[in-house]
């Protein structure tokens, strides 16, 4: 049976905002405003704004708000959601979801398969490239000797 070693799946932003609102004290109403104008912020392209103003804060809570900063500011470049709309990408969670429905789970999830660990990646990324239509790209540009790996 095919057994995979898993990372711990990240924490969405908004439950990251949540715990934080919490750890910094604030009322009921004071923390959904609180949670509302940062996610609003960052989804109108504003990320950068939030880390900085989590940075300065000095508050009760310091931890958490420093936690989530460094969290933001790891993936910056990942919420930049206006600038992904404008190029036409999704944003949302669905669509990668279902292309993981069908691209690794279709072939991993054969009735009676088994995978070796070294041989899943580079099947995924076989996988992949002929998903996104890069199949014929990637062999007229791949020698015969990258190929069989000499």
């Amino acid at each position: 049976m095919l057994q995979l070693k898993t990372k711990k799946q990240p924490t969405p932003l908004p439950t990251r905002f949540d715990h934080t609102r919490e750890a910094i004290g604030l009322t009921d109403s004071e923390r959904h405003k609180w949670v509302s104008d940062k996610l609003r912020l960052i989804d109108s392209g504003g990320a950068r704004q939030v880390i900085m103003a989590l940075k300065r804060y000095r508050g009760q809570g310091k931890e958490q708000i420093t936690n989530l900063f460094q969290y933001l500011k790891r993936f910056k470049d990942a919420v930049d959601y206006d600038d992904f709309r404008a190029m036409g990408l999704p944003i949302g969670s669905g669509e990668v979801e279902s292309a993981h429905r069908y691209i690794p789970q279709k072939c991993l999830k054969i009735p009676g398969a088994t995978w070796h660990p070294d041989t899943i990646n580079p099947m995924l990324a076989l996988r992949i490239m002929r998903a996104n239509g890069w199949w014929e790209d990637y062999w007229s540009r791949t020698s015969y000797r990258q190929r069989i790996n000499i």
